[in-house]
């Protein structure tokens, strides 16, 4: 299965409103010279790492308020069409390889 993965998509990157905008701009690009390529976008609840200096010395916060985790999949549903999977990316997906998935975004 050829897609793309855009791992900065389940969040806003600065003091905005989450928005398709980045996920438009992913699926051209995947999509362009390769057409059919699948897209799995990105969602998060809140998403955070807080390493020390002596392991992998990062600290950060992804804002995650706003009501954003629920703009985000009214978005995701939105555009259900384009999205073939979602990842639910928590803070421990590299670490422990935890992940989840959803598939098909069908109308109740």
């Amino acid at each position: 299965m050829g897609g793309y993965f855009l791992w900065n998509g389940g969040w806003p990157l600065g003091n905005y409103q989450v928005n398709w905008d980045s996920d438009a701009r992913a699926i051209s690009g995947a999509r362009n010279g390769r057409p059919g390529a699948l897209y799995m976008a990105a969602v998060s609840p809140w998403f955070f790492t807080q390493y020390g200096p002596n392991s992998w010395n990062k600290n950060w916060i992804y804002r995650g308020d706003d009501w954003m985790y629920i703009k985000r999949w009214e978005d995701l549903y939105a555009h259900r069409n384009d999205v073939y999977l979602v990842k639910t990316v928590t803070w421990n997906d590299w670490y422990y390889l935890i992940q989840s998935y959803a598939y098909k975004l069908i109308p109740p």
